[in-house]
């Protein structure tokens, strides 16, 4: 059985899964602590008041959003005559609306609380776990308790804060889309849609970092092995050769195009060409004993070192030592 607001993770009992149960109870103390802000939103600033030369009508006194927005609860919504809703309904509307139907759907004679923003969000907050469990309509209360946050966010001037990207590849699908979800405790995969608590994401880097260092170390002692053997067969050449590594010196049997193949990878070339793969060599090695001091798991860094050593290896894919597990 799917989670009914996130309709992704798998739920053992009950209709929400743990994340959206911690995110509901959260966004509504969210809710209590932006609704308080309003009162200082309420002026225009003077660039929402300016008049215009020939305006007909001075500008409101107020501005219009955290004015709706902040109205004591209300039964009816308004409408024009066209049907479009005037305005924002007000926070303590749109509690006090769920507040009376989860006292009539529990049937308890419950009295209601005072009709303010923080009793109200009080109340259902008790009630949450509950909600998540027997509510018939819990993901349209999500819905619109989300609603009601993106408003207060944007009129008290509070920015959005974007996901956190991962450099973690997803455990289902094995691309690196995984993101943390700003005020919640949960990653998510924006591919696959796959969703982990906070608990099993460490478990998972935790396993991704066991599994690459049972294959990088003999991946590394592979690597360093070729190396010196490219480091021996460089420096044989370059103590031996009595010419200058450029084409005209070198004077090939072959045309020039040869001759500048041949220079291109001189003794020198070769040599950079080792001691740079040889500095990743050492910053996965840093890595990997700063894990083993931290016992923590900096997987997105390592899983990286990794990608790039299997594409250093393939180069020698034809040694008889080449594991083809390493391929990438």
């Amino acid at each position: 059985m799917k989670c009914v607001i996130d309709q992704r993770r798998d739920i053992e009992s009950g209709q929400v899964c743990d994340g959206c149960r911690a995110w509901l109870a959260r966004t509504l103390v969210e809710i209590v602590e932006l609704y308080a802000l309003l009162p200082a939103n309420l002026t225009p600033g003077q660039a929402q008041g300016q008049r215009v030369s020939g305006s007909r009508e001075a500008p409101l006194p107020l501005r219009v959003d955290p004015l709706d927005l902040g109205m004591p609860a209300r039964a009816a919504t308004v409408h024009d005559p066209l049907g479009d809703q005037i305005g924002l309904l007000s926070v303590a509307t749109v509690l006090d609306c769920w507040a009376r139907d989860w006292a009539d759907v529990r049937a308890m004679r419950e009295t209601l609380p005072e009709p303010s923003v923080a009793e109200l969000a009080k109340w259902l907050g008790n009630r949450t776990d509950w909600a998540c469990d027997h509510h018939p309509a819990i993901d349209e209360y999500a819905i619109e308790i989300e609603a009601l946050r993106h408003p207060l966010r944007s009129v008290v001037g509070v920015s959005e804060i974007p996901p956190e990207h991962l450099d973690v590849p997803c455990r289902r699908c094995d691309l690196m889309d995984l993101h943390r979800l700003p005020g919640q405790d949960r990653v998510e995969c924006g591919s696959c849609g796959d969703l982990l608590t906070e608990d099993e994401y460490s478990r998972w880097t935790k396993m991704l970092v066991a599994d690459i260092r049972s294959h990088m170390k003999e991946l590394v002692e592979f690597l360093r092995a070729r190396l010196d053997e490219d480091e021996h067969i460089a420096c044989g050449a370059q103590r031996t050769a009595d010419f200058a590594w450029v084409p005209a010196a070198l004077q090939s049997r072959w045309d020039a195009r040869v001759d500048d193949h041949i220079c291109r990878w001189s003794p020198e070339r070769a040599l950079a060409e080792v001691a740079a793969k040889r500095a990743l060599l050492t910053v996965y090695t840093e890595a990997a004993a700063w894990y083993d001091a931290n016992k923590s798991a900096p997987a997105g860094e390592l899983h990286g070192l990794y990608i790039a050593l299997q594409h250093i290896a393939l180069p020698y894919a034809g040694h008889p030592d080449y594991d083809e597990a390493w391929r990438p």
